[in-house]
């Protein structure tokens, strides 16, 4: 404390000029002794920052057809005794669309029950950048990003071309109307999306059309240890793994990749009023 008096006793025996460089050379001594381990500390994260690989948030969405919300996909007005000329319908195709941003691939996943018989298959819309008797390119232009078209007369081209079409209505009215091509027609898998079953036995197609028994894979995730569980009730999941999309080497831009579900039955289904949910996923990759 002594030492500090008499410190402070020749402080103020010093001139006004002589205090001032004091406190002048105090203060930028504590201000140096801050600024430096600060400056350290933003240095060495930035670094950091520089090393870490930041990922943009990922958006992906499952939609309906023409850019129409999910809700617009409607599977509850299929009619299994429909005839057109005298012929029975033995087929239904919807479309839906998986949506997204910062992607260049995704996981497409099925999960279903199997109350009713029917055969599910999935089709990538195809991708055309020219078609036989279309020139125009604006009309080629939604059809080279597997958009469809709301064209008539291109749609009749495409079926001239062999290509099947789905046709979907949007909330607006309009009828687009989507190619692709089918397992059995195209000589090949067609854009077919040949996925397997995660708690079955692999077939190629989601269904089979017959009683399908699904493992006890996923058994407890639904039932716990509960065991006395319908047969058709048990879901069935599917899925591919890794679809790449349309645009993928703009993983910053936004993609809609549009697809086929397609359900078959056969003439001797009746309009019952058994029940199946299905449901539609898509993750990233």
């Amino acid at each position: 404390m002594r030492k500090l008096k008499d410190l402070y006793s020749k402080y103020k025996q010093l001139s006004k000029k002589k205090r001032i460089q004091i406190i002048i050379s105090a203060s930028l001594t504590v201000l140096c002794m801050i600024s430096f381990p600060v400056a350290a500390w933003f240095a060495n994260y930035q670094k950091t920052g520089g090393m870490i690989k930041v990922n943009a948030p990922t958006v992906l969405t499952i939609d309906a057809g023409a850019d129409d919300v999910s809700d617009m996909i409607n599977l509850s007005n299929i009619d299994v005794e429909q005839t057109v000329d005298g012929d029975r319908i033995t087929e239904g195709k919807y479309v839906f669309a998986v949506k997204g941003k910062y992607l260049s691939s995704y996981d497409l996943q099925i999960s279903r029950t199997t109350n009713i018989p029917f055969t599910y298959e999935i089709y990538r819309v195809s991708v055309i950048d020219s078609l036989t008797g279309v020139t125009d390119t604006e009309k080629l232009a939604s059809l080279s990003k597997g958009f469809g078209t709301t064209d008539k007369n291109v749609k009749d081209t495409l079926i001239n071309n062999h290509y099947s079409i789905a046709e979907y209505e949007s909330s607006e009215g309009i009828k687009y109307y989507y190619p692709f091509l089918k397992y059995e027609d195209a000589g090949n898998m067609g854009t077919f999306v040949n996925g397997t079953y995660l708690n079955d036995k692999g077939e190629p197609i989601i269904g089979n059309g017959e009683k399908v028994l699904g493992s006890s894979t996923f058994h407890a995730h639904n039932y716990d240890t509960y065991n006395n569980v319908n047969e058709y009730v048990e879901p069935l999941y599917w899925q591919k793994k890794e679809i790449s999309v349309n645009d993928a080497g703009r993983v910053d831009a936004n993609f809609t990749d549009y697809y086929v579900l397609r359900i078959l039955w056969t003439e001797d289904f009746k309009n019952t009023k058994e029940t199946d949910m299905i449901y539609i996923t898509a993750r990233r990759h």
